[in-house]
């Protein structure tokens, strides 16, 4: 294919036409946030495993499985314990694990491939690391087909830059509160706070924001937007989405 020029960069890196970039918009919601949840399905705190390991999958039901109506088949994308991104498809057994092929640090994204005649999941499915104290790494909700979480760990060989992220949160109680924080943690070291948003509630709020230059995440570094604080009543619905551009070094 030929590169065409002064066309528009972005399409170019999406078709594949532009070396060593490659594009992402990440995306997550919490319906339930409280204080210390991640931005992601799950509804909980983020618990990245201590040392990459296999994963068990199950579903909560039992019709996701190989013949079921339900989902059969599930992709999923993260890195390994090189560090590098690998990706597999596996074959669910209903509420029962099956485990993955791969060893996983981190989940970038996972999505039902086949079902059956329901066309969509039955239940939600769960990756959980068998790393120490079995963290919860990846969550498909029911209803969606594809995990929805704002955690992304940077490939080795390769930096991040943010921008754009779009944070919206939705509560019916008048003047709670809820404080939204991105963190970086590079690797071997601590989460730092690199972007606040602070949401009121009684009405949808909604707050973009675009950076003179993108915030950088060096390699083998995770990003994670979190809940830093809940108050004042009610309940949090928070979606987050924001775009990666993956450069090689």
């Amino acid at each position: 294919m030929t590169y065409i020029p002064n066309s528009d960069f972005g399409l170019q890196v999406q078709r594949g036409l532009v070396s060593g970039i490659t594009f992402n918009n990440k995306f997550g919601r919490n319906p339930a946030t409280a204080t210390g949840d991640a931005i992601w399905a799950s509804s909980t705190a983020y618990n990245e495993p201590a040392t990459c390991e296999l994963c068990n999958v199950a579903s909560s039901d039992t019709n996701d499985t190989a013949a079921g109506t339900g989902a059969r088949t599930i992709s999923i994308t993260g890195i390994n314990e090189l560090y590098n991104i690998v990706t597999e498809t596996l074959t669910l057994n209903g509420t029962s694990n099956v485990s993955t092929v791969n060893k996983y640090c981190n989940i970038h994204r996972a999505y039902v491939l086949t079902a059956g005649s329901g066309g969509t999941a039955a239940g939600n499915i769960t990756i959980t690391s068998t790393a120490a104290g079995t963290p919860a790494i990846g969550y498909i909700a029911l209803g969606y087909n594809q995990t929805q979480s704002t955690v992304y760990m940077v490939p080795d060989g390769y930096t991040a830059y943010v921008n754009l992220p779009n944070v919206s949160g939705q509560n019916t109680t008048a003047n709670a509160l809820c404080d939204i924080g991105c963190f970086k943690k590079e690797f071997g070291g601590v989460y730092r706070i690199q972007m606040d948003f602070h949401l009121t509630g009684g009405v949808t709020a909604y707050m973009p924001k675009e950076f003179s230059a993108p915030i950088k995440f060096e390699s083998k570094s995770i990003i994670l937007f979190k809940c830093i604080s809940a108050s004042g009543g009610g309940t949090w619905d928070v979606a987050i989405d924001y775009d990666i551009w993956l450069v090689q070094n």
